[in-house]
């Protein structure tokens, strides 16, 4: 499921991240899908007026040695995906727990009764405790680890980016000449961002000016909304029959 986009509709035909694995020839673990996809029937919903962040992620104790056993005599390859929710609703929240607390239409439901998945002061752009214990169980389980990561806005990911045993990050696969084609050790790099109406774009400037891309070569530009100073002076005024107020222009 895409974590962001307007134009969206569960009424378009999609193909899941599974489908397109097995599209391409890959084989899949069938007894690891069923415990992602069963783990929890109703998934979260970030809508326009209420926002469900949680991120359900089965713990460490779901995972039992015979699963274990079985999906090492599968395969040597380990494919962790991390997705986040995010758009045009609601700002992500920078601090889970305190936001979910002073906020009454965000809730987030924790996947263990023994801890939080977030500590107190991470945001919502960072990974839980279950993500990193996955992680951590893939790479020592399996020989090859690699992360795929669904998400419409940057990661904080630094921890992955310098783990020699992480093979790859991935954060979409397109075209050789688009922009977005990267992964997470060549995101650009954003000091003190602020939303405005570059939101979604402001990449390509600051990428073009680390010479990450050239626009040129990709044949295409993307929107771009400039601010512009508009501003309208009227003169005299004076009611119409109808009630209507009239305005004329100086």
């Amino acid at each position: 499921m895409p974590a962001s986009s307007p134009s969206l509709s569960k009424n378009n035909p999609t193909r899941s991240f599974l489908d397109g694995l097995h599209n391409a020839g890959f084989t899949t673990n069938d007894e690891l899908t069923n415990l992602y996809t069963s783990y929890r029937a109703e998934r979260p919903e970030v809508g326009m007026f209420k926002a469900d962040w949680s991120l359900p992620e089965p713990t460490q104790d779901k995972y039992s040695d015979d699963l274990l056993s079985n999906a090492t005599a599968f395969g040597d390859a380990a494919v962790v995906t991390i997705a986040r929710s995010g758009g045009e609703g609601f700002d992500l929240p920078r601090d889970v727990n305190k936001e979910m607390a002073d906020n009454p239409y965000f809730s987030y439901t924790n996947n263990s009764e023994e801890y939080t998945d977030f500590e107190d002061g991470p945001g919502y752009l960072e990974l839980t405790r279950p993500e990193k214990d996955m992680i951590e169980l893939a790479k020592k389980t399996w020989t090859k680890t690699v992360v795929v990561i669904n998400a419409a806005n940057l990661f904080q990911l630094g921890e992955l980016q310098d783990d020699p045993e992480i093979k790859a990050n991935m954060s979409g696969v397109f075209a050789e000449e688009d922009p977005f084609n990267k992964d997470t050790q060549t995101q650009p790099s954003f000091v003190n961002y602020n939303d405005s109406i570059y939101v979604g774009y402001r990449w390509y400037e600051t990428a073009a000016a680390e010479g990450r891309h050239r626009l040129r070569k990709c044949g295409r530009l993307p929107l771009r909304l400039r601010p512009v100073a508009l501003q309208q002076r009227f003169g005299r005024a004076h009611a119409r029959g109808s009630g209507e107020l009239a305005l004329h222009r100086a």
